[in-house]
C-alpha cells in the first residue's frame, strides 16, 4: 500500500494521470506482505501433506552392538580342575528391522486428508486476499481517478469563471451593464 502512494505522489510529481490498472495490480501483489505471508502458508500446507504421506513409507532400522567377552572358565570335576578352553573375545551382533504400517485405523489416510484440506485452505484464503487487495487498489484508483477529474473540472469552471468576468469589465467599459 505504501508503494501505491508513492507511485501516486510521483506521479502528481511529473503531473502525469497515467497508471494502468494491470500495473497497480502488478504492483500491488508483487508487494503485499499479506500475500507473501500467505504463499509461505501454501508452502508450508503442501509440505505438511509431504510429511503426512511418509507415515504410509516402510520404517528401516539398522542396529549394532559389540562386546567383550572376558576369559571363560569351565569345571569338569567340580571345583578342582578348571579348564579354560577357546573362546573368541568380541561378540557382535548385527540387526536389520523393517517395519511397516499395516493398519491404523485410517489415521494416516485421515491426516493426508486433513493437510490437503488445510492446502485447499490456505490457497482459499491466498484468493480471498489478492480479491480484497485488488477491490481495496482498484476503489484508491477510482478516488484518485474522480479527483484528477474533479480538478479538471474546476480548473475549467476558473477558466470559464474569467472569461465571463472580462466578458462583463468589456461591457461595463462599453456601458452596456452599470454598477448599480
Amino acid at each position: 500500500m505504501g508503494l501505491f502512494v508513492l507511485n501516486i505522489t510521483l506521479l502528481r510529481a511529473q503531473d502525469a494521470h497515467f497508471l494502468s490498472v494491470d500495473d497497480l495490480f502488478k504492483q500491488g501483489v508483487e508487494n503485499s506482505l499479506k500475500l507473501k505471508s500467505d504463499k509461505i502458508n501454501e508452502t508450508i500446507a503442501t509440505q505438511e501433506i509431504n510429511v503426512a504421506k511418509t507415515v504410509m513409507l516402510p520404517d528401516i532400522s539398522v542396529d549394532l552392538a559389540d562386546g567383550y567377552i572376558g576369559k571363560v572358565t569351565v569345571f569338569t570335576d567340580g571345583l578342582t580342575k578348571p579348564v579354560y578352553p577357546y573362546m573368541p573375545n568380541w561378540s557382535q551382533n548385527y540387526i536389520v528391522g523393517l517395519s511397516e504400517p499395516i493398519y491404523t485405523g485410517g489415521k494416516i489416510k485421515r491426516n493426508i486428508e486433513k493437510a490437503a484440506l488445510q492446502k485447499e485452505l490456505a490457497q482459499l484464503t491466498s484468493n480471498k486476499d489478492k480479491s480484497e487487495l485488488k477491490l481495496v487498489l482498484m476503489s484508491k484508483y477510482l478516488e484518485l481517478f474522480r479527483l484528477y477529474k474533479q480538478k479538471d473540472v474546476m480548473n475549467r469552471n476558473i477558466e470559464d469563471a474569467k472569461q465571463r468576468l472580462h466578458d462583463i469589465q468589456g461591457m461595463k467599459k462599453q456601458g452596456m451593464i452599470t454598477g448599480k
